[in-house]
This record gives C-alpha cells, structure tokens and sequence, in this order.
C-alpha cells in the first residue's frame, strides 16, 4: 500500500512538490515513509537526441528516461537526501561516488558537499544538478579531456596517508614494480556510534626507509596497536606483452570491500603481479612471528592514465587502501579480508603551502631575517610560513615569559599552575616553524651590540638576504639597522601603538633610502597630522595603555587584546608575501593603519617616500642632516613659486644628539608678515609663537621645531648673518638649531646644538 502523502513532513512534502514540477521531469511518486527514511522516485527526461531515442539509449548507456531515487532519512533537512540510480547504470564513467557492486549507482552531482549546496539553495537546485548529471551523462560530457583526467571520487573517507606524491616518481624501476617502506601510524576511534576508527598515517618519501624482516620482527613485538611502526606498500603499472606501458583509460567507481576486490583492482591498473609477489614475500617474512594484536598496513596503487590529472602534470593517479593483518597469518585468506579506502594528503611541504596560499610554485624562496620574536613578530612569522616564506634567520635575546602567552602566536605548554619558562623567544619560535618545511637559524643574541664579522651578524645580514623585518619596535635596533656598516639589505619595519589601536609599516627605498630611521621619523610627523600620537610614547604603568606583568622598572608592557593584534598582523603579513611574490616598489614605503571607532574596521594609507636629501653641517660635519622627501617637495614648490626672490619658513623634525643627526620631516609656512627680495628673507612673527606651540604639543614631544630655512638665488651657502641667524634660534628655546638653506642644485645647513 502505498503512503500518504498528507502524512509527510512538511520539509519532504515541498521536496515532492518540487520535484512534480520541475521542468526535466516526467513524475514523481512517494515510495516509503517511516521514522527512520522516507523515499521518492523521481523519473527525469535525460533529453537524449532523437537518434539515441530510437536505439533505447545513448552509447553510454542512458535511458530516455531515467528514474532516480532520492531517500530522506531522519535528519533532513539537517542533511541532504541521498541520491541513487539504478544499481545495472553504466559505473564507467567519470563522477561516480563509493558503492558495493550491486547496489544503486550514486552519481557524484555536485563539487564538495551536496548539504552545502542544499542548505544554501534549496531543493529545486538539487534536481537541477541532478538533470545537468544525467544529460551530460548521455552525451560522455561529464568530463572535458582538455581539463585532465578526473580522479576516482572517493569522498567521506575516514582514513588518511601522508606521503610526497612526486617522490613516488623515483621509484619506479625496470627491476621491480613494488616496493615496501616504513610508515608510522595512529588509530582515532570516530563516530562511535558505528563503531569505526580511523587510521592516519605517515610515509616520509624524500628519506625512505625500505622493510626487511627485521622491520617486520620489531612490527609484530608492538604493545600497542593504537599507534607505531607499520608499513607501505607501494605498486607500479607494468609493461604490456608488447613492451608499452599499461594505461588504464576506464573510469572505475570505488567498490574494492575485500583483498580480493583489490588484486583485481590492481589488475586492472597492472599492478597485480607486483602485489601478490610482494604480499607472497611479506608472508615468507612473517611466518615465524606471532602476535595476538592487529596492525593496519597501507597499499598504494599508482594507475597510469592516458593524460595528466586535472590540475597536475602526472598521469599517474594514486589509489590508497588499508588493510588490517596479524602475524604470523599476515593476509593468509585473501578473499574475505576486509579493505577500507584511505585518503591520500600531501605533506606539508613548500609547494602545498604555495599552491593553499594562491603563489606561483616556481617563485625562488626569498631569505628573511626577522629581528624580535615577540607578539607581533611571532604572528608575522607563522603567516609567512604557512605560505612557504619561512624566514631564514630569526632573532630575539629574551626568554618567553608567561604574559607573552596573551598574544604571542606560540601556545602555552604544560598544565596550569605549572611554570612556563622558555629561555629563547628566537629558539621557540624557530622549532615552531621547523614543520613548515624549513627551520630558521635562531639567533639568542641582543642584536643590537651585534657587529660585523660576528657569526650571529653574518647569519642575519648575509649579502643574498633580500629583505630583514624589524619587529621589535626598539629605538636602539632601529638605530643600529640604519648606522651599521654591512647591512645590504632593505629593511622593513612593523610596530604597534596607542595600544595596537595604530599600526606602521615602513619599508626602506633602494639603497636603504629613505632609511628606516628616516620613515620612523616621517611616520610621526603622519600620525601627528592623523591625531594618532597621543599618549603613544608613554611609558608609565599609571596609564591605561600599559600593565605590570610583575615588580621592577623592566616590567610594563601595553595593554590590547590578542585580537587587536591580529588585525595589524595579518596586513602586515600580507604586504610582507607581496613585496617577496611581487617585487620590491622602486621607493620607499610608509604604510600607517588605524582602527576605527566601530573596533572592527582597520583603515590603512600607504604613502611612496622618495629618497632622502643627505648633508653635513657646514659649520660642523660631524652633524649630519636628512631633508626627507615630504620636506624636500614642498621646498621645491616654494621655491618654484617665487624663483626670483628668496623666500623660506619655518623646519620640523627631530633630533639625535648622540648621534648628532637631524631628521627634517617636513616645513611650516612663512607668516604673512614674511619680506622676500632677491638679497634676503626675513620670517616674520605674526602668530609665530602660536604655530611652533600647537606643533610642538601635537607632536607628543617626537617631533619640534629646529629652526628656519631659506633659499638663495646663487650656488653659495651660508652667509654672517645666517650663522647670526643661526645663533639666535638656539637663544629662542630651540633643542638644536638647524638653519637650512636650499641652492639652486642642492642644500646647505648651520647647526648649532642646544645646551
């Protein structure tokens, strides 16, 4: 007696109605409805062409009319409904998901998970797949041989073997067509409520290691089955009577269940004789060993098909299965022993990570050398492992504390209450990205008291590093990148303030200039104008963006959540992987990124920097001056305003005293009551005072005024009165008193240094 109808769910009974009216098919009937499933059989118009019609199917054997089952169990709509052919379909062609011969063919019909694409479209789409699957099916269209071969879907498959698939190359052999390696393992117990495990395991390919007997001796005296010591065994395709390789070229569905359903699965991609010889010798090897437990082993196949696989430029398709055996019987009832499929995953090796993260696979890995290996550092460092850029060199003299572990990217280890002390953040941090497939050199050392010829200095500044990222946000190691004979390479700076609520990112230009004390330098004077400053350079644990993480002068840090930043690492990162797969800008760059109000927004402005105007004091050159660009431009523009009269204003920027280096950031207006003739330029005073006061408390005591700059008509420097000049700033309150001037082909300058 057939169901009714109005019994149904309301979710199955829309399906239904769905399905009655959609445009591919001829009807639609309820055939069981229970509490465990409910079935419908849909018959869909495969649009075969009129000449296929009247033969009664299509050369790849579909019908007119093709009746699909579609079952419902328990959980839909949690789940999608199961979809099924008739159990004689043509199981040759491409796009056919598991199954035991036998049963109803299921049809692969969408790419990834069908619940997916049911919860995000509905129904209707499912049988719109489904018609697209049985027309294409009529037509042989389910694949585009231009594309590649389509790999055997093998999809929801528990267990997993991690091997290089490009080292299997290597082995093959006119001698042999099966070899045996040592592979470790693990068993999980999943979905308990089956009762099934599942089996990971590993194959380290790029270092063999081959069995013996004596390999399969120290298997079978194992204690525990959960995990250890197994082994691999990996077959090739022959050659045929003629001398040709074999080429499988038929779509074969997963249907292997038992040894037996695997030797003649092996057959078929000709590695049959390869199998049983090599299980015929692991049985000699086995037969005076004895254990009472159970040990899967793994069986690889490779299967040679008549092109290269979609996305890969190897014909050669890999075929995993896993068996369990004992000893001393090892697989002695070849029949009914049970074969479980087992996914195939590549390790983590530099091309996998390239290829997840979306860069060229024949870029040349770039050297790295990252200085400070703390949050921020930390953060940096896993992105660009994770996309194959694994810095060659990381260094950071301090331990790792316990109030690192709020944001830096490494996890705590041990049980709470235990005490967490790792005396290298640089050592942690390396042996952490060693599984990225490169383990930095760490280098435990304060870098900056480093100096040329020192083994840690030619480690982090060899000539080939392309780039060195300074994460430390230290005065001192900024300053000793900058100043230190033997560094080449262009440096990059990230660092946080005003509790991770601004971020900066500088990079220096060609030939290290603008250099990174020249972008710091820039990098204030644009967060001054940003109001970004504020109380950034505080360092008092009274205020709100500092903590104390224990007793004594050396312990405040900021305070932000780990969250926070993430937000500024993950840009930084990303600039990082494009200036390594894109190329280096003919420039310098200064890239400043504020939080919004919302707490969520990250807005970033990126600024070119050109090259910086180097000078020494004409008065003194052991001082030195750099006009940097933004300066340098906008005295252009005034010049070029008023070419035929001198004319100036006033300049900002910072200074070193001991180095005795002046940083020019960038130049105020003249007053209006300014006087410009073609002798001289006299600054004038109208609102003066005001001016230097509300620069120098926006600028957070980074930034002040130095003093005054002017042009001169003709190629000579300084005159008595500009020294005059110079003199009378220092007697005004400034730090140190810089008068510049700029000459038609260059500058000159008169510093006088404050008290």
């Amino acid at each position: 007696m057939q169901p009714a109808e109005e019994q149904l769910p309301p979710e199955i009974a829309d399906a239904l109605q769905a399905a009655s009216v959609h445009r591919a098919v001829n009807g639609a009937r309820l055939v069981i409805h229970d509490a465990d499933k409910t079935l419908i059989e849909v018959e869909f118009d495969t649009e075969l062409p009129s000449r296929f019609r009247g033969a009664g199917q299509s050369p790849t054997g579909v019908r007119p009319a093709e009746v699909v089952a579609i079952e419902f169990d328990r959980r839909f709509p949690r789940t999608a409904p199961r979809v099924t052919l008739r159990s004689d379909f043509n199981s040759s062609l491409p796009h056919i998901n598991p199954y035991r011969p036998g049963e109803p063919v299921p049809p692969c019909i969408v790419f990834g998970s069908l619940s997916e694409v049911f919860h995000r479209a509905g129904f209707p789409t499912v049988l719109d797949q489904i018609a697209d699957w049985l027309r294409k099916a009529a037509r042989n269209e389910l694949i585009d041989a231009a594309q590649g071969w389509e790999p055997m879907r093998r999809d929801s498959i528990m267990d997993i073997l991690v091997f290089e698939q490009s080292c299997t190359q290597g082995l093959f052999s006119k001698k042999e067509e099966a070899k045996t390696f040592a592979t470790t393992f693990v068993q999980v117990h999943g979905r308990q409520d089956h009762g099934l495990k599942a089996v990971y395991g590993y194959l380290l390919l790029s270092h063999p290691v081959p069995v013996n007997s004596k390999t399969l001796s120290r298997i079978a005296s194992q204690s525990d089955p959960q995990s250890g010591e197994t082994i691999s065994i990996i077959c090739w395709p022959g050659k045929t009577p003629a001398g040709d390789p074999v080429v499988c070229g038929e779509y074969i569905p997963e249907t292997v269940a038992n040894i037996g359903d695997l030797l003649e699965r092996a057959d078929a991609y000709g590695c049959g004789r390869a199998l049983r010889d090599k299980l015929c010798w692991l049985r000699k090897c086995a037969k005076d060993l004895k254990s009472t437990l159970t040990y899967p082993i793994f069986i690889i196949l490779c299967a040679r098909r008549p092109m290269p696989l979609i996305g890969s430029t190897s014909p050669i398709e890999i075929i995993v299965y896993r068996v369990d055996v004992g000893f001393p019987t090892l697989l002695s009832d070849d029949n009914v022993a049970i074969v479980h499929p087992v996914a195939h995953r590549h390790p983590i090796r530099d091309d996998l990570l390239r290829r997840m993260s979306g860069i060229d696979l024949a870029l040349q890995k770039p050297k790295i050398s990252l200085i400070g290996c703390g949050s921020l550092g930390s953060k940096l460092a896993v992105h660009l492992g994770r996309a194959a850029f694994t810095p060659s060199a990381v260094a950071d003299w301090q331990p790792l504390d316990p109030h690192h572990m709020a944001r830096h990217a490494l996890l705590p280890k041990g049980k709470l209450g235990e005490i967490l002390f790792v005396p290298s953040k640089s050592k942690a941090l390396a042996e952490a990205l060693a599984p990225f497939g490169s383990c930095p050199t760490e280098v435990t050392a304060n870098v900056a008291l480093l100096e040329p010829g020192l083994q840690e200095f030619e480690i982090l500044f060899p000539d080939d590093t392309s780039l060195v990222v300074n994460t430390t946000a230290s005065h001192l190691v900024r300053d000793f990148l900058a100043t230190t004979p033997g560094i080449t390479a262009r440096v990059a700076e990230a660092a946080l303030f005003n509790g991770g609520r601004v971020g900066l990112f500088t990079l220096e230009g060609p030939g290290r200039n603008p250099d990174t004390l020249d972008l710091a330098a820039l990098a204030y004077e644009e967060m001054r104008t940003g109001d970004m400053l504020g109380d950034a350079f505080s360092v008092s644990a009274t205020t709100g963006d500092s903590v104390a993480i224990g007793q004594g002068c050396s312990s405040i840090t900021m305070v932000m959540t780990d969250a926070r930043l993430s937000m500024h690492a993950a840009p930084m990162a990303e600039k990082l992987l494009g200036l390594m797969t894109n190329g280096k800008p003919e420039h310098g760059e200064l890239l400043i990124g504020q939080i919004d109000g919302d707490g969520m927004s990250l807005t970033w402005r990126c600024t070119a920097v050109g090259p910086t105007q180097v000078l020494a004091a004409e008065n003194d050159a052991t001082w030195t001056i750099r006009v940097l660009d933004r300066a340098h431009r906008r005295i252009l523009d005034e010049t070029a305003r008023h070419p035929h009269v001198e004319t100036g204003g006033i300049i900002v920027g910072r200074v070193s005293p001991v180095r005795r280096l002046i940083h020019i950031t960038d130049v105020l207006e003249a007053p209006q009551d300014s006087q410009r003739s073609a002798e001289m330029f006299v600054l004038g005073v109208d609102g003066v005072e005001a001016l230097v006061t509300n620069y120098t408390r926006s600028a957070a005591e980074v930034l002040w005024c130095l003093g005054t700059w002017h042009s001169h008509l003709a190629e000579h420097g300084a005159s008595q009165r500009d020294y005059e000049t110079a003199h009378s700033l220092i007697k005004r309150g400034y730090r140190a008193a810089v008068l510049l001037i700029r000459r038609p082909n260059g500058y000159s300058a008169v510093v006088v240094p404050g008290g």
